[in-house]
């Protein structure tokens, strides 16, 4: 896949360690973001961080649906 992407990741998930996403971005490359959210763990990313969450998620949509114009 050579688009976007996004990692997500909330700083306190003990499940998955927010090392994971860091790694994951970084063999991505330029076309990675990653976003280290301040809240939540592994299950209450979204829960916690509510607003930045889906603005993360409309700003990759919109690159990914402008990119197919």
């Amino acid at each position: 896949y050579p688009g976007p992407s996004l990692f997500l990741h909330a700083r306190g998930d003990v499940l998955v360690p927010p090392r994971h996403a860091e790694l994951n971005a970084r063999w991505a490359g330029a076309r990675a973001r990653l976003e280290l959210l301040p809240n939540g763990d592994h299950n209450s990313i979204q829960y916690f961080n509510l607003e930045a969450y889906w603005q993360h998620v409309a700003a990759l949509v919109e690159q990914v649906a402008g990119g197919a114009r």
